[in-house]
């Protein structure tokens, strides 16, 4: 393999592209070996925000095992995550183009937008992040979609390098850990011939990769609307899961913690959310 931005080349027998949704090997299969994949930006930009779920003196106290999510509007959201030791992680999600902290030049200016539009996230907001949130930069998601993640019988594309997503349900890291169990299987399976291996592989994740994109794009609503319907049916779904395990699925998000399912039979029980989701998407764009 030759690589042409800093000339150098590089001798091997199997060559794993485990280098992230930006992948130079991944890069150089498209130009040379004419592997079908497609790049694109989600539309979103987002700055990281954290916090603490509690601020005694304000009375505040968020539940510690639930995701918290804010719309603003269709087009600017907050989506925050428990972490250990009552912290909280998360995005303020904007459209790239009409960026909301783009005015914003001191942290009190910070806390206060914060405070108004986000009323329960700017009181556990603190001066130090207001301050840090300023200087933090604005980023955007690579998405990288391809058809087959191997070349012949000697290399090997795997987690973001293969199928980076939006990070919008959580599940980059996941797939990408499955990735290397389901080929662990196919090597013992196979008795570690790459040439079986490489194009099983290809043909179990593809998929599975595709399917993941699509739950990805489209499990989250950007409407306030869809976002209180999208509560109500994972409420309701627990509470008839529950009491008719056979009769009743959970809802999108709880079915992509069921490990017993693969993303691809996630996105056909779901199927009907998500062209919901999508077609509110296109109505607003």
């Amino acid at each position: 393999m030759r690589c042409t931005r800093d000339s150098f080349t590089v001798h091997y027998d199997l060559l794993v592209g485990a280098d992230g949704a930006r992948s130079q090997i991944r890069d150089y299969l498209v130009e040379n070996a004419g592997l079908p994949c497609s790049q694109s930006y989600v539309p979103d930009a987002y700055k990281s925000v954290f916090l603490s779920r509690l601020n005694p003196s304000a009375g505040v106290e968020l539940e510690p095992n639930k995701i918290h999510a804010w719309n603003l509007n269709n087009k600017t959201r907050m989506l925050m995550v428990p972490q250990p030791e009552d912290q909280l992680n998360g995005v303020i999600i904007f459209d790239a183009q009409t960026n909301p902290l783009e005015g914003l030049f001191t942290k009190e200016e910070v806390k206060a937008f914060f405070e108004e539009n986000f009323p329960l996230f700017g009181q556990l907001m603190s001066w130090e992040e207001a301050e840090a949130l300023l200087k933090r930069p604005v980023a955007k998601v690579l998405t990288v979609r391809c058809d087959r993640f191997h070349e012949g019988d000697s290399v090997l594309l795997i987690g973001d390098a293969a199928h980076a997503v939006s990070p919008s349900i959580g599940q980059g890291c996941n797939s990408s850990l499955e990735d290397v169990l389901i080929l662990g299987q196919l090597l013992e399976q196979y008795g570690d011939d790459w040439g079986k291996v490489l194009p099983q592989f290809s043909q179990q994740r593809v998929p599975d990769a595709h399917a993941l994109q699509e739950l990805s794009n489209y499990s989250f609503p950007r409407t306030k609307l869809l976002l209180v319907e999208f509560f109500l049916r994972l409420t309701i779904g627990r509470l008839f899961h529950r009491w008719f395990p056979r009769l009743v699925k959970p809802f999108v998000f709880d079915l992509v913690l069921d490990t017993d399912l693969s993303y691809s039979q996630v996105l056909s029980l779901s199927q009907g959310w998500i062209d919901k989701v999508k077609h509110s998407m296109a109505q607003n764009s």
